[in-house]
């Protein structure tokens, strides 16, 4: 099967120039070395992620995150959407999809918050890539659409003519060959009118790619031809190579093996020199495939031997990244079980002395209410014993009163005359000093002035008046009034 033509990743605008950007890589670093904490030292370190989030995302990952650390204390949210998309470029060359998607999801969140139209075509670009390598042929072009939208509304053709090249890939993939070519010579005419060499040289090889499904075989060398020239001059090594490796199953499927065989060559070499081990793997296929039409065995099997190892190595290599990823993913959500594990503890422990603090409030809230209730009830108590003494008071001298009009009145009664009929009302009998005193007290005299009176101590008076209230049969001073008045 003939292989796709290039999937062109703008997203980080990263230099194809092997050289070129790792001066610019050196240039950076050594501009790097120089700086303090603050914001040119976040912005240089952010352009150093760019610069390698596709040859090592590991390392920009590094990068970004050290760079996010600063832009978040410097409050530069506005670079958020940038730092995202790389972001999601580094993890998407790890084939680490469940998290690019949302990292290119929040890049788009910071793109549209702050307006920047970059950012957001960026982030659709990026969600279309991960959709395509997922082969979700219909929402890769979904984001690629709304990438292109972006890229008309500012009026770019650099990056109009990047999302074309990669919507004629999803066409490809969905079998849509006339609407492939279409979209790759769209891109050819504006990379052809901004002068981008590189996005000329890869148009030309994805069109070559669709010749060659044709089986228009010499149309599409002719195409190779001219994207080598091109990628020659702009030292575009794995381009080149690329290149190389689609014209070599061109000449194979038009049946010129031995031209075949020393392109594909040329290509493995480059290949091997850039370490780019997917690429070696094909080759190594299409070379025991080559080997095997011409009927040379020991070759065939010599390649296949070589692609089965190489195959192997890297599953080998996937695999255990896989299964370090897995066990970085075990251990976060370990870690993530363990801190919501304290925070329900800790949350079980504030609800605990919020109860406590509670309960406390409310022990001291009912004594301060027992209290309150306590002082009112005194006051209320103390209130009433007045009242009564009051009451208690105003009788006694309503009853003084009446006893004095008694007694100067017209009806007045003589007491002294009236002693005996008095003492025939009781059952013991009072003495003369007894009633003399009975009568002092009920004129309102008090007990100092009766006995400063009749010339006796205050004992002696006091002695008198517990026998006549004892003969009287009552208890206090109100008592004995009342009972005389009732008598007279």
């Amino acid at each position: 099967m003939v292989k796709r033509g290039i999937l062109t990743v703008i997203v980080t605008l990263l230099f194809s120039n092997v050289f070129a950007q790792q001066n610019t890589l050196d240039s950076l670093k050594t501009k790097l070395s120089g700086l303090t904490p603050g914001a040119e030292q976040a912005k240089v370190l952010y352009l150093i992620a760019k610069e390698t989030a596709e040859s090592d995302p590991d390392s920009a990952l590094y990068y970004l995150d050290h760079s996010k650390l600063m832009i978040d204390s410097l409050g530069m949210d506005s670079l958020q959407g940038a730092l995202y998309v790389i972001y999601s470029t580094a993890h998407s060359y790890k084939a680490d999809y469940d998290v690019s998607i949302p990292m290119a999801f929040k890049a788009l969140e910071y793109g549209e918050q702050f307006g920047n139209h970059i950012d957001i075509y960026d982030a659709y670009t990026n969600l279309g890539i991960d959709f395509l390598y997922q082969e979700d042929y219909a929402r890769s072009k979904e984001y690629f659409d709304k990438a292109r939208e972006v890229a008309v509304q500012i009026a770019s053709d650099y990056r109009l003519a990047h999302v074309l090249n990669n919507l004629g890939l999803i066409a490809g993939y969905q079998d849509s060959l006339d609407l492939e070519l279409q979209y790759y010579n769209q891109a050819l005419k504006l990379f052809e009118k901004i002068d981008n060499k590189e996005g000329i040289g890869n148009a030309l090889l994805n069109i070559g790619t669709c010749y060659t499904y044709q089986e228009q075989y010499d149309k599409a060398d002719q195409l190779y031809d001219q994207a080598l020239v091109i990628f020659k001059k702009i030292n575009y090594k794995s381009a080149y190579g690329h290149t190389l490796e689609s014209m070599a199953e061109n000449y194979n499927l038009s049946g010129n093996h031995e031209k075949a065989l020393a392109v594909l060559g040329e290509a493995l070499q480059i290949f091997i020199e850039n370490e780019n081990k997917q690429d070696q793997v094909y080759c190594y296929e299409l070379l025991q495939d080559i080997h095997q039409q011409q009927g040379n065995y020991r070759a065939a099997y010599l390649y296949q031997t070589k692609y089965q190892e190489a195959y192997e190595l890297i599953y080998n290599e996937e695999k255990a990244e896989l299964s370090e990823r897995l066990h970085l993913k075990y251990e976060t959500a370990k870690k993530e079980a363990e801190i919501t594990k304290l925070e329900l503890l800790h949350q079980r422990q504030e609800q605990e002395i919020s109860e406590a603090r509670l309960q406390v409030w409310m022990m001291v809230g009912s004594l301060v209410f027992v209290c309150i209730i306590a002082g009112v009830s005194i006051v209320l108590i103390k209130k009433k014993q007045k009242a009564d003494q009051l009451a208690q008071r105003s009788q006694m001298e309503a009853l003084q009163k009446r006893y004095i009009e008694l007694l100067n009145g017209p009806a007045k009664l003589d007491l002294s005359i009236d002693l005996e009929t008095f003492n025939k009302r009781l059952v013991t009998p009072l003495t003369e000093r007894e009633y003399e005193t009975l009568q002092y007290s009920l004129q309102g005299m008090t007990n100092q002035q009766i006995a400063d009176k009749i010339f006796v101590s205050l004992s002696t008076i006091k002695f008198h008046l517990g026998n006549v209230y004892h003969k009287l049969g009552v208890s206090n001073k109100k008592e004995a009034i009342e009972y005389v008045v009732k008598s007279s």
